[in-house]
């Protein structure tokens, strides 16, 4: 089973990528906030942390440094609209940036089927990329 904790305080976008990420043999859960992420990363393991950097309570770049001490074996994924990517590439602990808006359907493949997004995909957008 793969577990993926999603992090981002717009209820919209978080309920749009939990349903899209909730398939058969996942399980999904979700937070609002730095504060509430911090404690559902210290009760269950995850394989996958998506975390958008605005957050109401912290900077999303450095909640993915705190939560790599939580979680050493989980694979950090930034979202942002405002972040550049020289500012994500300085987070050791990220291995993807995806701009926002982007296809919640690709965050899917990605994660569960280990697909990055190309150039003919609807999920690939200009500022984004892997580590």
């Amino acid at each position: 089973m793969v577990s993926i904790l999603i992090i981002d305080d717009e209820p919209g976008a978080r309920t749009l990528l939990a349903m899209a990420l909730n398939a058969s043999g996942t399980q999904v859960k979700t937070a609002a906030t730095a504060t509430e992420a911090r404690a559902v990363a210290e009760s269950a393991a995850f394989d996958w942390i998506i975390c958008d950097v605005k957050l109401p309570d912290g900077n999303g770049l450095d909640l993915a440094e705190d939560l790599r001490e939580i979680q050493p074996n989980a694979r950090i994924v930034v979202i942002s609209a405002v972040v550049s990517e020289d500012e994500v590439a300085r987070v050791p602990s990220v291995v993807a940036y995806w701009h926002k808006p982007f296809d919640p359907l690709a965050m899917r493949n990605y994660i569960l089927n280990d697909e990055r997004p190309t150039a003919g995909s609807s999920g690939l957008r200009s500022r984004q990329f892997f580590l």
